[in-house]
């Protein structure tokens, strides 16, 4: 079990969601032992990305609500932010505009409270994906290029497993926006295809076929 969340990050990298969730599943089971229940604190974020990757919203809604209520519970309010950001573009997914826009507000304003760069480039980046989604691309674009900022002050910059960057940044190049800081549609497509997630490879190859 010591080596589970690492196994299921790795999982997860390789776009492999059913084997990460089995690792993160293992990475949380209780072994008798203080604190041994949640060996890494950010595994139920990657779980619940696995979960919505693998079309199972309502498991990852609750796996990041119920996370996002314990770390505030524990006091831990940047910890809480990350896991309701992550909520708030889960809702935006399922097309529950009102709750998730609200859910990334707050998470943002808790973020940039506790300087929080992980909290803040997942608020900031699903906020971008809701304009996005309400057609308004250069608020989008706007967003997207604060979250980057966020990002890089973050230990996973510009990692990502969802779907939506990447459909994000062929509609700014296909509309002749400006290429956020290097993070531009070709680089990352050719970056993918050179990669191990299945997932991702496929979701760009798609995109390609349309171009």
């Amino acid at each position: 079990w010591r080596s589970a969340k690492f196994l299921g990050i790795f999982s997860f990298m390789q776009g492999e969601f059913r084997r990460a969730i089995e690792h993160f599943e293992m990475a949380q089971r209780p072994v008798g032992e203080a604190g041994a229940h949640l060996i890494n604190p950010y595994a139920p974020l990657f779980m619940a990305v696995s979960c919505t990757c693998l079309g199972e919203f309502h498991r990852a809604i609750g796996i990041l609500d119920y996370h996002w209520r314990g770390a505030e519970q524990e006091g831990r309010s940047g910890l809480a932010a990350v896991f309701r950001a992550q909520l708030g573009i889960v809702l935006l997914l399922v097309n529950n505009r009102k709750e998730g826009l609200s859910n990334l507000e707050v998470a943002l304003t808790a973020a940039t409270k506790n300087s929080h760069a992980l909290a803040r480039y997942l608020a900031q980046a699903g906020t971008a994906y809701h304009h996005f989604r309400e057609c308004r691309l250069t608020e989008s674009w706007d967003n997207f290029y604060q979250a980057l900022q966020a990002a890089e002050e973050s230990v996973i910059v510009r990692q990502y497993g969802s779907a939506f960057v990447l459909e994000m940044l062929y509609e700014f190049k296909r509309l002749g926006y400006e290429p956020l800081r290097g993070f531009d549609f070709d680089a990352e497509a050719e970056k993918i295809l050179a990669g191990p997630n299945k997932h991702l490879r496929g979701v760009a190859l798609r995109l390609l076929a349309v171009e």
